[in-house]
Order: structure tokens, then C-alpha cells, then sequence
């Protein structure tokens, strides 16, 4: 069993994403639980990501969800109700 300090989920807690090699990140996306909901939840993130990345420049900064509000969705568009 890993000590706590090595184990990646606390790592990536701890230091971030970036301090994790590949196969720690990995893991982590392969952890068992992973099923429909959560797995969307992943997708989704890295295709923001993704979309991201293109539409910033390189000195831009996001340090939180609604960063990528900001810049993904104009203030006049009104957010459709959830349904449910």
C-alpha cells in the first residue's frame, strides 16, 4: 500500500495536475467508481480544456470554473432553466 504523500489522488490534491506523471494521472482517470456519471464529468472537463486552451493566449489565466465562464459564455446569453 502506498503512504499517503505518494498515492496520486492526495498528490494531485496537494501539488496539482501537473506534478503527476501520466501514469499517475492515469490512475486516477481508471479508478474503479468510474461509471456513466462521473466518466461524463471527465469528458466534459477535458474537452473544455481542450477548447480552452485554443482560445487563450499564453499569459492568460484560469484559476477556477467560473474563469471559464467568463470566457466561454457571453454576459447576455441567458442560461436555459434546468429541467427536472
Amino acid at each position: 500500500m502506498l503512504l499517503p504523500d505518494q498515492r496520486p489522488r492526495e498528490r494531485l490534491l496537494e501539488l496539482g495536475a501537473d506534478a503527476l506523471a501520466d501514469a499517475e494521472l492515469i490512475a486516477l482517470v481508471r479508478e474503479p467508481g468510474v461509471g456513466p456519471a462521473k466518466g461524463a464529468r471527465v469528458v466534459a472537463a477535458l474537452t473544455l480544456a481542450r477548447r480552452l486552451t485554443r482560445a487563450t493566449g499564453p499569459d492568460d489565466v484560469v484559476a477556477s470554473s467560473a474563469d471559464i465562464a467568463r470566457r466561454r459564455i457571453p454576459a447576455n446569453d441567458a442560461t436555459p432553466p434546468m429541467s427536472g
